[in-house]
């Protein structure tokens, strides 16, 4: 992952996002980021070995085509909180 925006890596803002979050406790942490950031891990941790010359496919890992899940909408939340 090479993206980078004027405060650094987009990574490790997600990375610092989804902590800050979950250092608010845990009514603050947002399945959305989290979801995001497990498959920037995994992703990373796949071009890391990629590198080394192990294949990713070869364990039949993909992170390509993986399915999302959905996770309630802002507007669920806040009528749920009210």
């Amino acid at each position: 992952m090479k993206s980078r925006g004027p405060s650094g890596e987009n990574k490790e803002y997600l990375y610092l996002l989804e902590e800050g979050l979950e250092a608010l406790g845990e009514q603050s942490s947002d399945a959305h980021v989290s979801d995001l950031a497990r498959r920037a891990r995994r992703f990373e941790e796949t071009e890391t070995k990629d590198k080394g010359g192990s294949s990713s496919e070869t364990k039949g890992e993909s992170l390509v085509g993986e399915e999302l899940h959905r996770v309630g909408s802002t507007e669920e939340q806040e009528e749920i909180e009210k």
